[in-house]
């Protein structure tokens, strides 16, 4: 006999972190994470960037994003000479969209649509 869920137990689906990952997704087309990470602290407040990584982890899990790439980045890290960028969309169960505010505020700080990167 399979154990039926008690309510109000465990991690809760929903993420207000997540909510605003997929506003600032959707205000660019797609993303890699620290580029998100950069204009949620500036818009929002801070985050810690691990914090980052889960949710996507956990959305991508959710359908709330999609992986739709990886990039090898060559420049002057502090941890060496490449860095790899995984790119992300919105998924099928993304409930949240950029108002104009956010595309806004997007656009000010210098980052535009790039609409959906070729896979």
């Amino acid at each position: 006999m399979a154990k039926k869920a008690q309510k109000g137990r465990g991690r809760p689906v929903k993420s207000v972190i997540r909510d605003r990952m997929q506003q600032i997704v959707d205000a660019l087309g797609s993303a890699y994470g620290y580029e998100v990470y950069k204009i949620y602290k500036q818009v929002f407040e801070p985050v810690d960037i691990r914090s980052m990584y889960y949710h996507f982890k956990r959305g991508v899990d959710l359908g709330e994003f999609k992986q739709i790439g990886a990039k090898q980045e060559k420049g002057g890290f502090t941890w060496g000479r490449e860095s790899t960028h995984i790119y992300y969309s919105l998924g099928q169960a993304a409930s949240h969209k950029a108002n104009s505010d956010l595309q806004n505020k997007v656009k000010e700080l210098g980052f535009e649509n790039r609409g959906m990167l070729e896979k």
